[in-house]
């Protein structure tokens, strides 16, 4: 492949099942292909509570992982250079409408 692109898709897998999901596109990567990626991440972890709500993580409010951690997984499978274009807030979970003690800024 010499250029692939995905939105909002791997932000809901669990476990190892993103690194699978990444390998598995370097595998089939061309050298010097490229992969865009569009999912929401966060600057902290996601408290359990939000984590575990299936619901949540349908709607891509759940799922997503802090950026830092991200980054490394792409890396970790072998893509190379890592450019962020955009760095957006996307939407902010607060305790009046969900489960959580403090602000997650998605």
């Amino acid at each position: 492949m010499d250029f692939a692109a995905q939105n909002y898709l791997f932000n809901i897998f669990k476990g190892d099942a993103l690194e699978q999901a990444l390998s598995e596109m370097y595998r089939v990567a061309k050298p010097n292909g490229r992969l865009v990626l569009s999912d929401p991440v966060c600057e902290t972890k996601i408290p359990t509570e939000l984590l575990n709500d299936e619901r949540l993580r349908a709607l891509c409010l759940s799922g997503g992982m802090p950026s830092k951690e991200y980054i490394e997984v792409i890396a970790d499978v072998g893509f190379g250079t890592i450019e962020i274009w955009s760095k957006l807030a996307y939407c902010i979970l607060d305790s009046s409408h969900y489960n959580t003690s403090k602000l997650v800024y998605i």
